[in-house]
């Protein structure tokens, strides 16, 4: 229990750093200075902010980011008590702990704003590849998966955007307003980032574990989209509109998985009741398709970065070592 405590205090105090660290990489910072400027106005604040549990109040806008830095207070002292419980004091602690931080930092300032800095990423592939190298001796695995990531996220970007803006045909015009930009191109789907944070991932896991990582990350992204666009819904007072397709999909892609199963069944001589939960998972994926499909009038381009950290920090825990 007292080695518990102390890495608490131990995660606040990683936390806090992460965060000071993340915001001055991304608004281009001095890092290592115990002066701190407020995100907002670049206003000069107190070095109050280094400590966890604290924050400052702007004395030029009146703004506090309170609650940003202590979410990550909180969730950096949840990650090391839960790395040291899984890897405990082998060889692959300090760099799963590492990686859990590279990921806590992409997912802080791709919330903040939609960006994810190479100074955080690259040294994190860097430090993953001499992982593989020296620890796990599976260099290939995770050249290969570093390279599919770029592969698969670079395809998803190009035909994503495609489909982004065929579905967006009446909205552009507003759309392009709300996100700053001159131009449909301008519009991301899915940013180089992510491709990079995917590659982060890959150089400590490996391939295989790089493709679990990505489904846990994709189902992670449609949940959070969908609670995003559920709060946009419920403030325009049109969630009654999402009824009909969510029922159409679901029932549509239910029926789907249950003739697949009951084929396989029948091939396997196994109990049908074998595939309820994922005959259930492919009901649940249906319905949340058929909302995403019914709030398309609204959307607008979401943070990826935090469902593809979760999908690492998740998939991370599968490994044995």
């Amino acid at each position: 229990m007292t080695n518990y405590l102390y890495l608490i205090l131990i995660g606040l105090v990683l936390g806090r750093l992460v965060f000071v660290l993340s915001k001055r990489i991304l608004f281009e910072e001095k890092l290592w200075s115990f002066k701190n400027q407020c995100s907002d106005c670049q206003a000069s604040c107190t070095a109050k902010i280094i400590l966890p549990f604290t924050s400052f109040k702007c004395g030029h806008c009146h703004k506090s980011i309170l609650p940003k830095a202590i979410f990550v207070d909180i969730i950096s002292a949840l990650i090391i008590c839960l790395v040291y419980y899984k890897f405990g004091r082998s060889n692959s602690f300090i760099p799963f702990l590492a990686l859990s931080y590279f990921l806590l930092a992409a997912s802080i300032t791709d919330f903040w704003t939609k960006l994810i800095p190479h100074d955080i990423t690259y040294p994190a592939i860097i430090i993953g590849i001499i992982y593989s190298y020296w620890v796990k001796n599976d260099i290939m695995s995770c050249l290969a998966g570093i390279g599919v990531s770029y592969i698969l996220f670079d395809f998803i970007a190009f035909y994503g955007h495609k489909l982004y803006i065929f579905m967006h045909k009446k909205e552009i015009e507003q759309i392009l307003a709300q996100n700053d930009v001159s131009e449909v191109s301008e519009i991301e789907v899915m940013g180089g980032a992510d491709a990079v944070l995917s590659a982060v991932i890959a150089s400590f896991l490996g391939l295989n574990f790089l493709v679990v990582a990505l489904m846990i990350a994709f189902l992670a992204g449609a949940v959070l989209g969908a609670v995003y666009l559920f709060v946009e819904m419920y403030k325009l007072k049109i969630l009654n509109t999402a009824i009909k397709p969510v029922l159409i999909a679901a029932c549509a892609i239910g029926s789907i998985a249950l003739l697949i199963f009951t084929g396989l069944s029948f091939a396997f001589s196994v109990s049908i009741i074998n595939f309820i939960p994922a005959i259930t998972f492919f009901v649940i994926a249906g319905a949340l398709l058929g909302f995403l499909f019914s709030a398309s009038s609204i959307s607008k381009p979401f943070p990826f970065g935090p469902a593809i950290a979760l999908g690492g920090i998740i998939t991370m825990f599968l490994v044995n070592v």
